[in-house]
């Protein structure tokens, strides 16, 4: 009986550092002005993370998520 908020990220994989990255950054956007600022706590209760290339989601509380 309780609604749960997402934010659903799709990561990448940089060949350079050899690991996955997302953004944590929340974008918005008009056709003139792109405003990007971080995740705070009251956002969302938890990311899903997706990794195309393993065909997997990692579920994050939003306190980790955005600690990076």
């Amino acid at each position: 009986g309780a609604l749960v908020r997402l934010q659903v990220k799709s990561a990448w994989f940089n060949t350079f550092d050899q690991n996955y990255c997302i953004d944590v950054r929340c974008t918005k956007t008009n056709r003139r002005l792109m405003l990007r600022s971080l995740y705070t706590n009251q956002d969302f209760d938890f990311a899903l993370v997706y990794l195309p290339e393993k065909r997997i989601f990692y579920v994050f509380p939003v306190a980790a998520f955005i600690g990076f």
